[in-house]
């Protein structure tokens, strides 16, 4: 209510406040949550999911000053399946941009204390194809560029075919429509841990409009974003491969992932984190600064913190 109408801060008078595992504490866009020494506590229950406070999707929005205190001593393990590995204190996921925790005591969390990456908030789901695609068992796969036509030779950066260009191959026009509520385009293979897929970790992207005059072109880099100028609907590929065959099967795919950008946690202290104190994943200009953990990653993943299923797809 405070944001809808216009406030950027709310402060909460100083005690305990009890939140439910079965909800969520979502923070609205550009808004600043000062516990002002409160304390978030989770009511014990039955389950192996749960989240207490979650930023995702949102533009500077703060959590700071206070303490999130998990349900460790009244949960129920023995009736919770998954080892109750997904009770978390917060999360800052999908599109979340310039958001940040700070100054904030995670304590006695089941799960996990914190956590970034992925997420479906936001237009779409956790991920935009340029293509829609056939097979594959969940579609995720199914994405990719091998259904492509590739054609031999490069491309220069005025958009133009070098057929002599024997080092190279260059994809047909894909379509940008699906990436238009995001701007940004990644050529890669999909979800981190891919690694380089071709003979080289550049390629060139050549962007046309509508009717499929060139517009501009740069040299791009696996797993990182390409910035989708203004009036582009079309883009094309070329990648270093020895044929078409290999350029089809090295799963390759132009996609745009949602995860938190230029977000941070600070001055932070995790203490008795069950799982694990802090679990990153996929990201990118992600700060951790002078945060402290204590007693955290008793059982499954067993540490302070993991850098987990980001792969590539976790940078900088």
């Amino acid at each position: 209510d405070k944001a809808a109408a216009g406030m950027r801060k709310v402060v909460l008078l100083p005690g305990t406040y009890r939140v439910s595992g079965k909800r969520t504490l979502r923070l609205p866009d550009r808004m600043t949550l000062d516990l002002n020494g409160a304390t978030l506590k989770l009511d014990g229950f039955t389950g192996c999911k749960s989240l207490m406070v979650k930023i995702s999707a949102v533009t500077d929005a703060v959590l700071e000053n206070g303490t999130l205190e998990g349900d460790y001593y009244e949960h129920d393990y023995a009736g919770s399946d998954s080892k109750s590995e997904w009770v978390m204190g917060f999360g800052i996921g999908s599109c979340a941009r310039y958001c940040e925790v700070r100054n904030v005591t995670i304590r006695d969390i089941t799960g996990y204390g914190g956590g970034n990456g992925i997420g479906t908030d936001g237009p779409g789901k956790w991920h935009t194809f340029a293509m829609p695609g056939v097979g594959g068992k969940s579609g995720i796969n199914a994405y990719g560029l091998h259904q492509t036509k590739w054609t031999a030779g490069g491309l220069r950066l005025d958009g133009t075919l070098d057929e002599s260009d024997r080092a190279r191959w260059t994809s047909g026009m894909i379509p940008l429509k699906n990436f238009a509520p995001f701007g940004w385009v990644q050529v890669s293979k999909l979800l981190g841990s891919g690694h380089i897929r071709t003979r080289n970790w550049t390629f060139t992207i050549a962007y046309y409009d509508a009717a499929q005059k060139f517009i501009s072109a740069e040299i791009g880099f696996q797993y990182r974003t390409s910035r989708i100028p203004e009036g582009a609907a079309n883009a094309r590929i070329s990648i270093e491969v020895a044929s078409e065959e290999e350029a089809k099967k090295n799963g390759m795919s132009v996609a745009y992932l949602k995860f938190p950008i230029n977000c941070g946690v600070r001055n932070c202290r995790f203490v008795r984190c069950r799982a694990v104190g802090y679990a990153m994943s996929q990201c990118r200009n992600f700060l951790m600064r002078e945060n402290e953990f204590t007693e955290c990653g008793e059982t499954l993943a067993k540490c302070a913190f993991d850098a987990e299923d980001g792969g590539d797809g976790m940078q900088d």
